[in-house]
């Protein structure tokens, strides 16, 4: 499994700045595929299962994958988890990754895949699983209600779909069934494909403030500070909009620096704002991006403060036995990159000593 997830830290004092290591993280993953093919059934003349022509170019069969996604929420009611919600997004990747497959005949590409989700905001950077399954025969009434019949029971047996949609993370899906005739090893056929995508709960748009994973992030330090015998640091109100100032100024114009063309280095806007000036500054940043999942934010606050205190910088500005005050803001937001958008959460610590 790839990964496009990077935690990044940095630490700062008035004297030094030390960056941190690149952890890796949970990305995307694309589920396996199933195909099989069917062996048409001898149609007696004037039966009315007897092949016809389908229709030239690609036919969508959209009675298939709604009932085929009714049968997944009750297996999901069946197992105590909320019905997932139907996403016409998610329903045009899923047609679009099946006419794909129609016309090129091959996988389609997990990069491909990403950037079309990237081309619909509300699933811009959040993660996917992605279920295909094929089949090809005589085009007649008898193939179309074998390959149903044959998905449905997918959704009893098949451990890679099954495993999919039951993910207690996965709120939301998007299904597609296509046909066409195409022609494989030199000879015509009519194949069907039916596609299943899953997501968990996309991340709020625009800029959002995690403030709890800042607070516990603080009850995490004074914790540690306490375990050592080192006096609990003060939150201070101030220092906290600050934090948050630089937090959203960080993430608004993706860099991760200390010095900002905005605000300018953590000293100058620390005794840009409080009165008194305190006698010692310092600060820590923390980031993580990627793919958006739905544990993501999980330990988000553990994370970073293990992550600060494995470097050495970062541990002597978290456990400074001069500081006295702390403000801390977590703030997450959508940033493009050359290969694509992620999600990009950022925690700023600051210290004064007053």
């Amino acid at each position: 499994m790839s990964s496009r997830a990077k935690i990044f830290i940095v630490a700062f004092t008035l004297i030094t700045a030390v960056s941190g290591c690149r952890i890796p993280e949970i990305n995307y993953l694309q589920a396996p595929e199933t195909e099989t093919n069917w062996q048409g059934e001898e149609i007696e003349p004037g039966d009315e299962a007897a092949a016809t022509q389908p229709v030239p170019g690609i036919s969508r069969y959209q009675d298939l994958s709604d009932e085929n996604i009714s049968l997944i929420n009750r297996e999901r009611q069946n197992h105590g988890l909320a019905e997932l919600k139907v996403s016409e997004d998610l329903s045009a990747v899923a047609e679009w990754i099946a006419r794909s497959h129609l016309e090129r005949g091959d996988d389609t590409p997990t990069d491909e895949i990403r950037r079309k989700m990237d081309s619909y905001p509300g699933f811009a950077v959040v993660s996917f699983t992605m279920n295909r399954s094929s089949a090809a025969g005589t085009y007649n009434k008898n193939f179309v209600t074998w390959f149903a019949e044959n998905r449905s029971e997918d959704t009893a047996s098949s451990q890679g779909l099954r495993s999919n949609f039951l993910d207690a993370d996965v709120t939301h899906t998007g299904a597609a069934c296509l046909g066409a005739t195409v022609t494989e090893d030199g000879q015509e056929t009519y194949k069907m494909v039916f596609v299943w995508v899953f997501t968990p709960t996309p991340p709020p748009s625009g800029l959002t403030s995690y403030q709890e994973i800042a607070q516990n992030n603080i009850t995490v330090l004074n914790e540690e500070r306490a375990s050592r015998g080192l006096r609990r640091l003060t939150i201070h109100s101030g220092l906290t909009a600050l934090a948050l100032e630089k937090a959203k100024d960080l993430v608004t114009h993706d860099y991760f620096s200390h010095d900002s063309p905005r605000l300018g280095s953590p000293h100058e806007m620390i005794v840009a704002q409080l009165v008194p000036l305190p006698q010692m500054t310092a600060e820590n940043l923390w980031k993580q991006e990627g793919t958006y999942h739905g544990g993501f934010l999980t330990g988000a606050a553990e994370k970073a403060h293990q992550g600060l205190m494995n470097s050495e910088g970062h541990r002597k500005n978290l456990l400074h036995t001069n500081y006295t005050h702390i403000g801390a803001a977590c703030v997450g937001g959508i940033i493009d990159r050359p290969d694509g958008k992620l999600h990009q959460v950022v925690l700023v610590q600051l210290f004064i000593k007053e």
